[in-house]
């Protein structure tokens, strides 16, 4: 099953580089943990991408239009204020 772009007339488009949603037969997932399991960069059908300055919005779809191609993946860009940190 190729990747395919999802889209509802029910939802608002997305303002941004992505898709509402993208629909793709799993088989693997970023781009060294995708290629090591056989995929490309094209089977990737969603992304989360958490900031600390959403300023960086901009900056951050330049890179997406780099790597991704339609169907675009689907998406959340959110700002985070603090981040958790794990000690060992």
């Amino acid at each position: 099953m190729p990747k395919c772009e999802v889209t509802s007339d029910g939802l608002r488009k997305p303002p941004g580089v992505f898709s509402q949603a993208t629909i793709i037969e799993a088989s693997g997932r970023l781009k060294a943990a995708v290629e090591t399991g056989g995929g490309t960069m094209n089977d990737i059908c969603r992304v989360d991408v958490y900031v600390r300055n959403i300023e960086q919005f901009e900056a951050i779809h330049k890179v997406r239009r780099e790597y991704f191609k339609a169907p675009l993946p689907a998406s959340t860009m959110v700002e985070v204020t603090k981040w958790s940190r794990l000690t060992t």
